[in-house]
């Protein structure tokens, strides 16, 4: 439940959230469902703000020789009082070995931050509103996936955030994300989705620049999903 947040994996999750980041900023990920070889999620992500606004630069790969998908993003993200707004533009490359080979193509996806009160801030973010279309044969298209949600910080360790995401070919999925701070270097984390019952659970620890996120999801029937994301803001 990330369409509220504000950090540097906004750029991956809502891009108006990168609109808080006052200095550079750069991060790792890895992600691996269900501990299966060939289902690897790995990417990087920077963050530059400028005279006005923040520029952010993603790429990512999933996948491994035999299918992999591959993702560069360029966005770029600023506020306005009350409200902040993101966009990205996409590259997305699908390959697949033996005779099928690769299809490139360019999508889009954009964002908002609403500060309604000074604890509650309410989120938007659609992907690929466009319908970009991957291959005629079947009429295959990029998913265009809608969210939206409300933060709610209910003190200075606690915060909870909902969210709705919409993918128009499956059933909209509903979120729930719980974060603790017990101390002011750590941050306890759990969540639960609708989507198959899935929950989750983390932890973040934040070392002054250098910040390490570790968290799973766990899915009842496939298992453990591992993640682990490392940035350092300069």
């Amino acid at each position: 439940a990330s369409v509220c947040l504000k950090d540097l994996w906004s750029i991956g999750n809502n891009q108006a959230g990168l609109s808080s980041i006052e200095s550079t900023a750069a991060g790792i990920y890895y992600d691996n469902k269900y501990l299966l070889k060939g289902t690897d999620l790995k990417g990087v992500a920077l963050a530059q703000p400028l005279l006005k606004g923040v520029l952010g630069f993603s790429a990512s790969m999933f996948g491994s020789n035999l299918f992999n998908q591959k993702k560069l993003g360029l966005s770029y993200a600023r506020t306005f009082g009350n409200i902040s707004a993101g966009l990205q533009f996409n590259y997305l490359n699908t390959h697949i070995s033996e005779d099928y080979g690769s299809k490139g193509l360019f999508n889009i996806e954009a964002g908002l931050q609403v500060k309604l009160l000074k604890n509650i801030i309410l989120g938007a973010h659609v992907y690929n509103p466009t319908r970009s279309r991957l291959t005629s044969y079947n009429d295959e298209r990029i998913p265009s996936i809608f969210k939206t949600g409300i933060s709610w910080n209910l003190s200075d360790k606690v915060i909870i955030c909902t969210e709705v995401e919409k993918n128009l070919s499956v059933p909209s999925v509903v979120k729930i994300g719980l974060e603790y701070k017990l101390i002011k270097q750590l941050a306890l984390r759990s969540g639960f989705t609708s989507n198959s019952a899935l929950a989750s659970f983390g932890f973040g620890l934040n070392l002054d620049q250098f910040v390490i996120d570790v968290a799973s999801s766990f899915h009842p029937v496939l298992g453990y999903s591992p993640q682990i994301s490392f940035s350092y803001g300069f």
